[in-house]
């Protein structure tokens, strides 16, 4: 487990419009992936799951209750804020990650370069910058503005739908 100090809460923000069963059950399995890549990173202390769906995700608290991920129903339907506000409030971390469900949080370095810098005294929430990702490759070039040139950079591993704060 981490330091006291160094711990990062992340608050998984889900959302099933349960149209259709199978679609349910995917949904699930996609975001048990996500979740379970979350309890596998050293750098991540806790992991709550926040259905803000209108009832509760059958598919889902089985998947939560499979890998040991604490999932929580607001008891109707909530809007991200509503869930985030929801998910935030029950941990105790001095840090803290919001993040879709739809977002696959790897290589597990992303998460650790981020807590470095919200680490910084300086910076209040920090998230990783979205690129374009050619598949297969280390780096990815891309053009800075007016074409003056390129910035060598990491794939994209995770969007703005992942959030750090103190």
């Amino acid at each position: 487990m981490n330091e006291p100090d160094n711990r990062l809460g992340i608050v998984v923000n889900f959302f099933d419009g349960q149209s259709d069963d199978s679609v349910s059950d995917l949904l699930a399995a996609t975001t048990g992936v996500s979740l379970r890549l979350l309890e596998l990173n050293p750098h991540v202390d806790k992991v709550l799951l926040v259905d803000g769906s209108a009832k509760p995700s059958e598919p889902m608290i089985r998947v939560c209750r499979q890998l040991g991920t604490e999932y929580l129903h607001g008891e109707k339907k909530l809007n991200y804020v509503e869930a985030y506000n929801l998910g935030w409030k029950k941990l105790d971390t001095p840090y803290i990650g919001l993040m879709a469900n739809d977002i696959i949080p790897h290589p597990l370095e992303t998460i650790e370069r981020l807590k470095t810098w919200i680490k910084k005294p300086d910076i209040g929430c920090v998230f990783p910058y979205l690129n374009s990702n050619r598949f297969g490759f280390d780096e990815v070039q891309r053009p800075s503005l007016n074409n003056r040139g390129s910035i060598t950079c990491e794939p994209a591993s995770m969007t703005l739908n992942l959030n750090l704060f103190k």
